[in-house]
């Protein structure tokens, strides 16, 4: 079979560094930066339902600790979910930390928060706190469902660091999840992205 690029409809606000994944068959785009300048990341959330022919509103990020959105965020699905429209896990990003100085001003920071969205309101539940802060990272589902970041920047530069989120060793089923620390890749690397393979494998690529 023969590859090829289609167009698809264009979102309803123009973004990058936003977060997207793939939800019940439709695409979700989280957060990320606009053109206009504005010092927050937007909290908007669009989805391309499935056979749909454009992107529609879903209600915006409502995260304690969080002003507006985050930026340079990871979005993984989370299949199993009671909520109508699915939730997302929300990994890592930039946020806005504002300070006094005239009408608004602030600076971005990398957060070690990490959420579960419920798309159908927008309400973000936290959850375990990772031991790195980063932003611009490689993050996936495993085939056994555990969730593993590695690289991106943090708060003294581009990361070489990779820890996973999963059930603890030798403990019972439903013991709460944590993250553990692996080992360190041979090089740091920002803006990296990541996948599994099919073998099982994490792979990262890429990145400064």
């Amino acid at each position: 079979a023969t590859l090829r690029w289609d167009d698809m409809p264009a979102l309803r606000t123009a973004t990058y560094t936003h977060a997207c994944c793939t939800v019940r068959g439709g695409v979700v785009v989280i957060s990320g930066e606009d053109d206009n300048f504005n010092l927050d990341p937007l909290s908007r959330v669009e989805v391309l339902p499935r056979g749909a022919d454009a992107f529609a509103n879903l209600p915006s990020l409502s995260c304690d600790g969080v002003e507006g959105g985050v930026e340079g965020a990871a979005a993984l699905p989370v299949e199993e979910s009671d909520s109508p429209a699915g939730q997302v896990l929300l990994l890592g990003g930039n946020i806005t930390v504002s300070v006094l100085c005239g009408d608004h001003c602030g600076f971005t920071e990398a957060t070690v928060y990490v959420y579960l969205v419920d798309l159908a309101t927008g309400v973000c539940t936290p959850q375990p706190t990772p031991h790195y802060w980063r932003h611009n990272f490689a993050a996936a589902r495993l085939q056994d469902g555990r969730v593993v970041c590695a690289g991106g920047e943090g708060d003294m530069g581009s990361r070489t660091s990779v820890e996973v989120l999963g059930p603890p060793a030798s403990e019972a089923a439903n013991a709460s999840w944590k993250w553990t620390p692996l080992p360190q890749m041979s090089g740091s690397r920002y803006g990296c992205r990541g996948c599994v393979m099919s073998d099982g494998r994490f792979a990262v690529l890429d990145g400064t």
